[in-house]
């Protein structure tokens, strides 16, 4: 009968199964004096759902943002001390890391004081070296997109790792190509580079909202409700894209039957009861999921629930008073991360998230005070229609045989979405 038992590990989640040495051999006893690390009786493995095969490159995760800030997990062969690889490492060309900058500051359109700080040896060891603090904005169409340079910040400042700037006295560009950039742009990156070699050191933030950059423009051009009424160009502009609701994948009634459906729905990074549970964009919420896949327009839906556990509708939103304290998932019309092609929009990872869906957030509902108009215009896709994923048993009396191992499987459950 020893011959017949089995020790190994699955590939997490019983999707693959890789035997320990001595199993089904009738020695399995020996796993008790034997070992993988050293240590006799302790057996690890690294288990991962896509087997990894040994004396290859390999790069993990095989997918990131392409503004950097991802950290990158490299393995190959093994090679002894007596045999160097043979290696050719090309010149840097870009280098890149994350601005650290206080969220809410920057989220405000009239802060007195922001400060953002970085690495000063990830762009260069020379401690005299100088840089320029600037900023790209991205744009897009239904056919072309930008990402270019929308206003200059500081210039030829020492590497010193920080700045304080009060954006009320910023200079505005000189650069006559730079001073129409408030009309189309709202949200991008704040970028650190070498003065004298831009092409070397480059640093980015993550993705924020330029209004306080832009707020001298828009005020000037817009008058005091500036706000509102960037906000009603973006309704009209947004009622002339195709209408994606109707694609959308509904949302599951309960949280049990969000976190259930593992298939479809995925935790919203930004509102994940097991992560980051800040829910920035969904306050109220207890848990948000979304959409693994985008729809054939490149869409997505989120779903948030409250502490209950219920489904929260943007048709139940009220007024701002309302939004402090509930904040509905509603759906996005580019998924947060991109689809294929990818490279056009509105399938830009991201980006065209940013553009589409998350700008007007800030400026309908942040600035304006009008979260009426983008909850018109991304209702909270219902759960009428939603079909929970299928489950299901097999039994039997006798065992179950695989084409490689006796497997001792008595009872087997499975879910199909």
């Amino acid at each position: 009968m020893s011959s017949l038992l089995l020790a190994g590990f699955n590939g997490g989640n019983g999707t693959g199964f890789t035997p320990l040495p001595y199993s089904a051999s009738g020695e399995i006893f020996k796993l008790a004096t034997f070992s993988s690390v050293d240590l006799p009786g302790r057996w690890i493995y690294r288990v991962d759902e896509q087997i990894i095969a040994g004396g290859f490159l390999t790069i993990a995760p095989d997918k990131g943002s392409m503004l950097g800030g991802i950290s990158v997990n490299i393995s190959g062969p093994c090679l002894p001390p007596s045999m160097p690889p043979d290696r050719a490492i090309p010149g840097v060309i870009l280098r890149k890391d994350v601005l650290n900058y206080q969220v809410n500051a920057f989220d405000s359109p009239a802060p007195d004081l922001l400060t953002i700080t970085w690495s000063p040896y990830n762009l260069t060891s020379d401690t005299q070296a100088k840089v320029t603090v600037d900023l790209l904005g991205y744009w897009e169409d239904a056919e072309v997109q930008r990402f270019e340079r929308v206003g200059i910040v500081a210039q030829n400042i020492l590497n010193t790792g920080t700045l304080k700037l009060k954006p009320k006295e910023l200079h505005r560009p000189r650069d006559i190509s730079l001073a129409d950039k408030w009309k189309d742009f709202e949200f991008g990156v704040v970028r650190v580079a070498l003065t004298d070699k831009p092409d070397i050191g480059v640093l980015y933030s993550t993705i924020t909202s330029l209004s306080w950059y832009f707020l001298s423009d828009w005020e000037l051009n817009y008058g005091a409700d500036w706000a509102l009424k960037r906000c009603l160009q973006w309704y009209k502009k947004d009622g002339r894209w195709r209408n994606f609701w109707m694609d959308l994948e509904p949302c599951p009634c309960t949280l049990d039957q969000a976190i259930f459906d593992i298939g479809r729905f995925m935790p919203y990074l930004e509102c994940d009861m097991n992560g980051d549970g800040g829910c920035y964009y969904h306050r109220g919420a207890s848990h948000c999921v979304m959409s693994t896949q985008a729809t054939w327009t490149g869409a997505q839906t989120v779903c948030c629930y409250d502490v209950d556990g219920w489904l929260m509708h943007s048709d139940d939103y009220e007024d701002l008073d309302v939004l402090s304290y509930y904040s509905p998932g509603i759906p996005y019309r580019a998924h947060t991360f991109g689809s294929y092609p990818f490279r056009m929009p509105p399938y830009v990872p991201s980006l065209s998230n940013w553009f589409h869906d998350l700008a007007p957030y800030h400026m309908c509902c942040r600035f304006a005070d009008q979260c009426s108009f983008l909850f018109w215009r991304r209702q909270t896709r219902s759960c009428q229609d939603y079909t929970p994923p299928t489950s299901g048993g097999v039994a039997t009396t006798r065992d179950l045989i695989n084409n490689a191992r006796l497997l001792i499987w008595r009872y087997l459950y499975f879910i199909v979405t």
